[in-house]
Formats: structure tokens, sequence, C-alpha cells
């Protein structure tokens, strides 16, 4: 949809573009062409690519849902409130890989791309979003492991590169590990229920 602003019209072909062919490989003259203006028009906004492309990831990653999520720790008092926090967390990012909403797929689509190729912003992302998130799902392992510093990394790299292969991967790929007769969506939820259940079946909430 076009918007009368040329600035959003530069800024919504610029999300597009970034997230199907990423950083590296998209071009102005690209962007120019999907939002059917001209690179003047967008040096003046934005001055470079490098600086559109940090708007773009501003916009997409509202860094305010990282502090949202902080909010899973919140009543957490026993086992059962911290299972609940625990899958509420795994089914955030394990959502990830079935979004097909916009402005959600591009969100996603772009998170690939940072990990597998990261730019310029990679940094400024991974600590405006990343470490919040990280923070997250350390305080509720903490709930559970006390001030074991090194299980606690262990448990939630444990956890995060199961959640990260599936977003990661290639939709093709992913393809090859569905069950037969089993739809995407139960496919994940069965994942979901076996990161859980691996946590579950050896840790418990401490407080």
């Amino acid at each position: 949809m076009r918007h009368e602003d040329p600035k959003e019209n530069i800024l919504d072909a610029a999300t597009k573009v970034f997230a199907e062919r990423g950083f590296r490989d998209a071009t102005v003259r690209q962007i120019c062409a999907v939002a059917r203006t001209n690179v003047s028009m967008v040096n003046y906004h934005f001055d470079s690519k490098e600086k559109l492309y940090a708007e773009v990831v501003r916009r997409l990653f509202s860094f305010a849902a990282a502090d949202d999520m902080m909010r899973l720790c919140e009543g957490v008092k026993d086992q059962k409130s911290w299972q609940a926090a625990i899958r509420r967390f795994v089914e955030t990012f394990v959502g990830y890989v079935t979004v097909t909403s916009k402005p959600g797929v591009y969100a996603a689509q772009i998170f690939r791309w940072e990990v597998t190729r990261p730019s310029t912003i990679s940094r400024e992302l991974q600590l405006a979003y990343g470490n919040k998130v990280y923070e997250v799902l350390k305080t509720l392992l903490t709930m559970a492991l006390g001030d074991d510093a090194n299980a606690v990394k262990i448990w939630g790299g444990a956890i995060w590169s199961r959640i990260a292969a599936l977003i990661v991967i290639d939709k093709s790929w992913v393809s090859h590990f569905v069950p037969r007769g089993v739809g995407r969506d139960e496919w994940l939820r069965r994942v979901s229920d076996n990161i859980c259940e691996s946590v579950f079946g050896s840790l418990r909430y401490r407080g």
C-alpha cells in the first residue's frame, strides 16, 4: 500500500526488499523500483543504505517487545507458573517459523539473514533485542538452577539453539522433517512440546 508520505513508501519498499534479499544483496535501486522513487529521494531521507536498513530494523523489531517478555517472569511462584512461563517463551519463538502475516513475516526473514549473514547493524540488534530476550530465558532458568551460572548457560544454549535452528533453516528443508500426515502447525506444536518436556523432565522450580 502506497502512502502520501514518500519516506513511508521508501520504508515499506525497503522492508520488502531487505527481507527478500538480505542487507548485502539488496540495492538502493531495487528499493527505488519498488517504491517508485529515485536514489536522490532515498539519500535525502536516509543518507545511505546502511541508515535505511537500520530504520527498517528498528521499525520491525519493536524493542519494547523484549521488555514485554520480561513480564513472563512476573507472578512466577511455583512449578506450574514457572512451566507456563517457559512454555510461553518457547512457543513465542517457535511461532516465528509459521508467521505469514506482515510485518511479522518480514521480521522473521530479516532475523534469518542476520543470523546467517550478519550486517553492519547486527551488533545493535543483538544489544537492543537479543540480549534482552536472553535475559528473560536466563532469569527463568535461574529460578530452577539457582546461582549455577554454567548450568544456566548450558541450558540456555540448548534451548535457544533448538529454537534458532527452526527459525534459520530454509523452509524447503523444514518439510523433510515434518512427519507424513502432520500439518506444519501441529508439527511445530509438537516441537514446542518436545523442547518443554526435556526442560520439565530435568528441572524443577526452586524460587
